[in-house]
């Protein structure tokens, strides 16, 4: 009997040890090693928190090879060192997260008895959408004033408080909130790999599935099984993570990047901490969306330009801070 009792305790203690390492957030749903993180919260009040995942530094290729899927020369593929390490988002900023640090939540997709009070129990912790480039820029700096930290954000006045007619600034030594460049997003985006997806070389729909709300399982008109109406934005966190322990990276809702987009510009960028050209009409989104069904959109290296002053129902956005 003593024997037995003591076979049963340990395996016992190692279920306990292994969910709790999964509902704290610490480790990827791939089995990877937990990774370092920090928690915030908004609200004094206990209310919603943020969880940021370390990134270390690395090297990476950044981009595709011609054979890639779509490559149209707009993403040349080289070489890129991301030299210091950062904190990025774990999800993408929430409909609950966004209303508590700007006041409004100006998502397309929340339940319609609740759009006076801004966020529904329903939509709270789907992805903020509908929000323009200017607007995550504000959050940033938002989040940082919530946090008691320096935004990163600027004017060309030196305000951190950000108009769409301004030119802002970044100030890359802050400790504050702020976009992933471009080149920091593929490289947590990759977490590792060199593949054509984070998780694979080829497409293949079974797999993408359990990483990716896609036009396959997120939007009905998408969809060929008549009896799922899904259509929108998911719950942040609900399919696999990478090797980093980031949910989302690909599909749900597509992610505002700081960079001004260039097609060429892979060809004349710095090898270290590429920040995009220095003027252009555009600004970068990284990661495709729930509206999308074709395979492109969901490949690490893929980039689209929007416009900056426009929010749509398929963009959102994450965060990302230095260490202290």
């Amino acid at each position: 009997m003593s024997k037995k009792k003591s076979f049963v305790l340990p395996i016992v203690l190692i279920l306990i040890m292994i969910l709790s390492l999964k509902c704290s957030g610490d480790q990827s749903a791939n089995g990877n090693q937990p990774k370092k993180s920090i928690e915030i919260s908004l609200n004094a009040q206990a209310g919603p928190i943020m969880i940021f995942v370390e990134i270390p530094a690395g090297k990476f290729a950044m981009g595709s090879p011609d054979t890639e899927i779509g490559h149209k020369g707009r993403e040349y593929l080289h070489s890129v060192t991301i030299s210091k390490p950062f904190y990025m988002s774990k999800c993408e900023v929430t409909q609950e997260q966004y209303q508590q640090i700007m006041g409004v939540n100006p998502s397309k997709f929340v339940s319609k008895s609740m759009e006076l009070e801004g966020t529904s129990p329903e939509t709270a912790k789907q992805p903020v959408e509908t929000v323009s480039w200017f607007d995550a820029v504000r959050f940033c700096n938002a989040l940082s004033l919530n946090q008691g930290l320096q935004p990163c954000y600027t004017n060309q006045i030196g305000s951190t408080t950000i108009e769409d007619s301004d030119i802002v600034v970044c100030d890359w030594s802050g400790t504050g909130f702020r976009l992933p460049t471009e080149a920091e997003w593929e490289y947590a985006c990759r977490a590792g790999t060199t593949s054509m997806y984070f998780w694979a070389d080829s497409y293949d729909e079974a797999e993408m599935m359990k990483y990716a709300w896609y036009g396959r399982n997120s939007n009905q008109r998408c969809n060929p099984d008549p009896s799922d109406t899904n259509r929108g934005p998911q719950t942040v966190g609900t399919k696999l993570a990478n090797a980093f322990g980031l949910y989302d990276m690909i599909g749900n809702v597509s992610e505002w990047c700081w960079d001004f987009y260039d097609p060429g510009y892979y060809r004349v960028s710095p090898d270290t901490d590429p920040k995009g050209p220095d003027d252009e009409r555009y600004r970068v989104s990284r990661g495709g969306s729930w509206f999308c069904a074709l395979p492109l959109p969901f490949c690490s290296a893929h980039r689209v330009n929007q416009d900056p002053f426009l929010g749509n129902e398929v963009t959102g956005f994450r965060v990302i801070r230095q260490p202290e």
